[in-house]
């Protein structure tokens, strides 16, 4: 739910709904009533939120496991490996050269 995930990252980022109001320009009262569900913010405070929290628009409006920035870091090593093997098995490789079908 959308309301719970804005209490649950404003709380994250110990932020009061009076200093999450001041940053996206709206009253502390509709701070609350997006928390509790009454309204829905509009698209432009959406991508305030997302940017705000580091999460993507999707996470914040869909119910289902969506990935997050945090989730989807991958570590240094495990990344060259893989380019190291994905170069080896394309053209970097230099092997089994093919001529281009253009002239």
């Amino acid at each position: 739910m959308l309301n719970e995930k804005i209490v649950y990252y404003r709380k994250k980022n110990m932020l009061t709904q009076e200093e999450l109001a001041y940053q996206l320009n709206v009253s502390r009262q509709t701070v609350t009533k997006w928390e509790t569900g009454t309204i829905y913010p509009n698209i432009e405070y959406l991508i305030k939120f997302s940017n705000l929290f580091g999460v993507s628009i999707d996470y914040l409006v869909k119910e289902d496991d969506c990935l997050t920035l945090e989730t989807h870091k991958i570590e240094i090593g495990e990344l060259a490996c893989f380019l190291v093997k994905a170069k080896k098995a394309t053209y970097a490789n230099k092997t089994n050269k093919v001529n281009s079908s253009r002239k």
